[in-house]
């Protein structure tokens, strides 16, 4: 009898299970699975696009004496309450998200101004959840202090290439009465123990953030940079998650900082103003290996041709892979 060997096996399984095939194929390759692959059986493995190994779903124990419900009911239900009703695609929109400018790969800015979601499993939601806590603690000591002059949550506009955002917030520094911007962020505390130390004022392309948090950084001085908003410094804040310790990063905006950024972005945004709106080709991106290599949609980027894809095309590629 002919031996079958473990790469067979897994093509096997893709066939046959059709939404896990991703998984299979990501490990069959040595990749890191990009998306959710929960660990139990329920119809939120079906919404977030992939089912569980076999003999990989999550079994509750068996009812102690005298107890009619298995004791991890709740865990389960807690869980399925915070991953359900997430959509693996939205409508799609003619703008890049100003939180998305710091993407490394031009094809996974479009796939996003596209519609494609990367839902995300309970524990990520319960760490996002944890970050707008802080945030908004952060706010109301702001609003107690009455330096909040313009209203929170102003938007972000640039027409060349479209970009939409919304800042944290931009306050009012006593002393000068002048206008700065004030991004919030939260960090485990070991991420908080190797940031760079806090510093003063200094044009955002020269902060250490940039070799570090460098997404926080291209994010940060396209919001101060926005023409609608007439700024020219902030900061960045960080707060653990766990110690509530807090570092400031004073910035001020840096125009040649800015012109890097918008250059990337006006390569892909012909592509999402298109009719019909397309993937660009691989060799948009001068470096294709560093791109996918961060790429947050790298499990689909990967698989789209790299001439491009465009928008249904793009669909019908996703539908095979999570259904």
């Amino acid at each position: 009898m002919k031996k079958v060997n473990e790469n067979d096996k897994r093509k096997v399984l893709a066939a046959s299970l059709g939404q896990d095939f991703m998984r299979k194929y990501m490990l069959s390759n040595s990749l890191t699975p990009k998306i959710i692959t929960p660990t139990r059986q329920s119809g939120v493995a079906v919404l977030l696009g992939s089912r569980p190994e076999c003999g990989m779903e999550r079994k509750a124990e068996a009812p102690a004496k005298g107890v009619a419900v298995a004791p991890d009911w709740l865990r389960i239900l807690i869980d399925e309450t915070l991953e359900k009703q997430q959509p693996l695609w939205e409508e799609p929109r003619d703008y890049f998200r100003g939180s998305e400018v710091g993407d490394s790969c031009l094809r996974s800015l479009c796939l996003s101004a596209m519609g494609h979601r990367m839902p995300i499993e309970a524990r990520l939601r319960r760490i996002f959840n944890t970050g707008n806590s802080i945030e908004a603690s952060n706010m109301a000591i702001f609003a107690a202090a009455d330096i909040i002059r313009d209203t929170a949550q102003a938007e972000v506009l640039y027409e060349k290439p479209p970009i939409k955002g919304h800042v944290d917030a931009i306050l009012c520094r006593p002393q000068d009465d002048a206008r700065i911007l004030c991004e919030i962020k939260s960090i485990n505390e070991n991420s908080f123990k190797r940031s760079p130390k806090e510093h003063g004022p200094i044009l955002a392309g020269q902060s250490p953030l940039l070799k570090t948090h460098y997404r926080y950084i291209l994010q940060f001085n396209t919001y101060v940079c926005a023409p609608n908003l007439g700024l020219s410094e902030g900061f960045i804040l960080f707060e653990s998650k766990d110690k509530q310790n807090q570092k400031f990063y004073w910035l001020l905006k840096d125009e040649e900082l800015l012109e890097k950024t918008l250059a990337r972005l006006r390569l892909a945004a012909p592509y999402i103003l298109s009719d019909p709106m397309r993937v660009p080709p691989v060799s948009l991106e001068p470096d294709k290996d560093s791109t996918h290599k961060n790429c947050n949609r790298r499990y689909l980027c990967t698989r789209i041709p790299d001439e491009g894809a465009t928008y249904d095309e793009v669909r019908a590629i996703d539908k095979q892979v999570r259904g």
